[in-house]
C-alpha cells in the first residue's frame, strides 16, 4: 500500500510538471483555439480511440461517464505523450518533436456499483505552429523576413459522475470547466541595402475560460454468463468562453531587447462558442478475453465561424479492439497482458486553400498487469494534410506511456 502510494504520488508530481507543455507541432494548430487533442485515456487511444461503449473495471471510463459505476476500486490514471512528427510540402521538409501531458484522473466510488465520481485533467486544444515568410518593400530596397509563431492552448478540468438506473441502464454527467491562453506572435526583420536593420515585434494574445454541461446514456445487454452488447452515447452542449483579447507591438534590438516601450493596439473582452457534438458507439465483449468497438462522433463546428475564422462540421469515426490470451494465467505473464490495436478517421473544421484537412491514425499498444494495476502503452502513426494546393503533409509517430493504479482506499483496516 505505501509502495503504491510513493509511485502514485511521483506519477503526480511529473504529470503536474507537464501540463503546460505542448504535446503536438503542428502547422494546421494555429487556427481558432487551435488543433483539438483526442480526450481519452491510453488505453482507448491504443485501440482506435474507442471508448464511448467500453465500460471497464481496470480503466477509468473517461469518455462516457455513464460506465463509472464498474469502477469499484480506488482509480488513478496518468498518461505523458511524446510526438514526433515529418512535415512536408512540394519545395522542403523539416522535423519537429513535442512532448507533454496526455491525462490525470482520478475516480472513486461513492455508492459501490451504484454511483462512482471522477476528476480528470487534460489538454484539450493546442497552438504550436512556426511559419515564416519573405518580402520587400521600396523596390527591392528593403527586405523583411517575418516569423511566425503560435504557442499556448486551452485545458480541461472535468468532474464526472455515473449513475446505474437498473440491471442495464446507466447514465452520466459531466461539468467541464475550459481554461487557458492562446498567444500569436509576429517577428519581422527588416533590413535595407544602407545596412539600417530593425525588428519590429506584434503580439496577439487571447484568454479564454467557460464551464460546459456533458450527458451521457450506456446500455449493457448481457448475452449470456459470459458475454455482452454495450451501447453508449454522449452529448456535449455547446459551450460558451469568455475572455480577453490583448494586441502590442514594440521595436526590438538585433538581440531581441525591447528599446521601446510596448505600444498597445487593442486590449478588449472577447467570446468564443465551442460547438455541441455527439458520439455514439457499440462494442461486443466477452467477459476478461475480447472486446471489439466503433465510435462515431460529430461536432457542428460550422456554428463557431467568424469574419475571421470559418469552419466546417466535423465526424470522426473510431474502430478497434482488446485481447487478453489468459486473464487467469500464473505461469505465462505475457498471456496476462491486453493487447489493442484500431484505426481512427476524422476531419479537421476548417479548409486551407479550399481542402479539407484530414487525419488518418493506425493505433495500436497494450496493458502490463502490475497486480491490480497496470502500464499502459499507446501507440499511433498518423497522417494529417496533404501536399495538394501548396499545403504541407505532416506525418507522426506518437508514443504515450501511462500507468493505471488500483487500489482500495477509505476502508477502515479491521486488524493492525
Amino acid at each position: 500500500m505505501r509502495q503504491t502510494k510513493g509511485a502514485l504520488f511521483l506519477l503526480l508530481i511529473l504529470a503536474i510538471n507537464s501540463v503546460n507543455g505542448q504535446s503536438t507541432s503542428s502547422v494546421y494548430s494555429d487556427r481558432g483555439i487551435g488543433l483539438i487533442n483526442y480526450q481519452g485515456l491510453p488505453n482507448n487511444m491504443a485501440m482506435g480511440e474507442v471508448g464511448i461503449a467500453v465500460p471497464s473495471i481496470w480503466n477509468i471510463n473517461y469518455q462516457n461517464p455513464a460506465f463509472l459505476p464498474f469502477n469499484n476500486l480506488m482509480m488513478f490514471q496518468v498518461g505523458l505523450e511524446m510526438d514526433r512528427r515529418s512535415l512536408e510540402n512540394n519545395e522542403q521538409s523539416g522535423k519537429e518533436v513535442a512532448a507533454g501531458l496526455r491525462n490525470l484522473n482520478f475516480s472513486f466510488p461513492v455508492i459501490s456499483g451504484k454511483w462512482t465520481t471522477s476528476f480528470g485533467l487534460t489538454p484539450y486544444s493546442t497552438v504550436n505552429a512556426k511559419t515564416f515568410t519573405t518580402d520587400s518593400l521600396n523596390n527591392n530596397q528593403t527586405g523583411v523576413l517575418t516569423s511566425f509563431k503560435g504557442s499556448g492552448g486551452l485545458t480541461s478540468f472535468v468532474w464526472s459522475n455515473g449513475f446505474k438506473i437498473s440491471k442495464a441502464l446507466y447514465v452520466g454527467v459531466r461539468m467541464n470547466y475550459l481554461f487557458g491562453s492562446i498567444e500569436d506572435r509576429a517577428r519581422s526583420f527588416i533590413s535595407d541595402t544602407q545596412g539600417a536593420s530593425y525588428v519590429v515585434d506584434f503580439t496577439d494574445k487571447s484568454s479564454y475560460s467557460g464551464v460546459g454541461l456533458e450527458l451521457s446514456t450506456g446500455y449493457r445487454k448481457e448475452l449470456n454468463e459470459t458475454s455482452a452488447l454495450n451501447f453508449g452515447a454522449v452529448y456535449k452542449l455547446a459551450q460558451d468562453l469568455t475572455g480577453t483579447n490583448d494586441k502590442f507591438f514594440e521595436l526590438l534590438s538585433n538581440s531581441g531587447q525591447g528599446t521601446t516601450p510596448r505600444y498597445v493596439v487593442e486590449d478588449e473582452r472577447i467570446s468564443y462558442t465551442v460547438p455541441s457534438s455527439i458520439g455514439l458507439g457499440t462494442s461486443y465483449q466477452v467477459f476478461n478475453k475480447y472486446l471489439i468497438g466503433i465510435d462515431v462522433k460529430t461536432t457542428t463546428w460550422s456554428r463557431s465561424s467568424t469574419d475571421t475564422d470559418s469552419f466546417i462540421n466535423t465526424t470522426k469515426i473510431g474502430i478497434g479492439g482488446q485481447w487478453t490470451p489468459d486473464f487467469g494465467s500464473v505461469s505465462k505473464y505475457l498471456n496476462r497482458v491486453t493487447y489493442r490495436l484500431g484505426v481512427s478517421f476524422e476531419n479537421h473544421p476548417y479548409k486551407v486553400n479550399g481542402q479539407t484537412i484530414r487525419e488518418f491514425g493506425i493505433n495500436f499498444g497494450g496493458s502490463l498487469p502490475v497486480g491490480l494495476s497496470s502500464l499502459d502503452l499507446a501507440f499511433k502513426y498518423g497522417g494529417l494534410g496533404t501536399k495538394d494546393n501548396d499545403l504541407i503533409r505532416e506525418t507522426y509517430f506518437r508514443v504515450v506511456i501511462g500507468a493505471t493504479i488500483n487500489d482500495r482506499w477509505f476502508i477502515k483496516r479491521r486488524y493492525d
